[in-house]
């Protein structure tokens, strides 16, 4: 984070907004905290200052708009503004969360059909990861590294990988 996003952090923080509970959405989407509060503090001077531009603009050629009417649409812009990053980073995430859950049922398939050829399971769970592509397999080689080289169970990394990811259907894997 460079000292932009730090002091969008502070800014963002200060309007008593708590970025730790976006965490799991931002780290789902590859955000980062610095990156949300930019969005939202660039979607919320947009959200005023359009309105009071297109009032000045409108102004200057002659047509004269309502005060409050402006004032009311610089305001609702504002907090649209503020919103929309929310929004669409729960949308985002959603939508990664439920890619995950696709790879995840195929990689269970091929640990399955590893399984099936004779392969134990270790061995299963190993190849099965090294097989898919995309960021869920990735995601899934990295805990069964993790595993590996911290000397743990593969369980105990993918329980980890579901409280990071919120996604309960490792949890439930995990637990058996």
């Amino acid at each position: 984070e460079g000292r932009l996003g730090r002091t969008a952090i502070r800014l963002v923080q200060a309007t008593g907004t708590d970025l730790g509970r976006h965490d799991i959405e931002l780290r789902l989407t590859g955000r980062t905290r610095a990156r949300h509060a930019l969005d939202k503090l660039i979607g919320s001077v947009g959200g005023i200052g359009v309105p009071l531009l297109v009032a000045t603009a409108l102004g200057s050629m002659g047509v004269l708009l309502p005060l409050f009417g402006v004032l009311g649409l610089s305001a609702g812009g504002g907090v649209a503004g503020w919103i929309l990053p929310d929004l669409t980073l729960r949308d985002e995430a959603a939508r990664r969360r439920k890619a995950f859950r696709h790879a995840l049922s195929s990689y269970l398939d091929l640990v399955n059909v590893i399984i099936a050829g004779g392969g134990g399971i270790q061995t299963a769970l190993y190849t099965a990861a090294d097989a898919g592509d995309g960021w869920a397999f990735a995601s899934i080689r990295r805990a069964l590294d993790r595993a590996r080289l911290t000397n743990r169970s593969p369980w105990d990394t993918f329980a980890e990988l579901s409280d990071q990811l919120d996604v309960p259907e490792l949890a439930e894997l995990a637990a058996r």
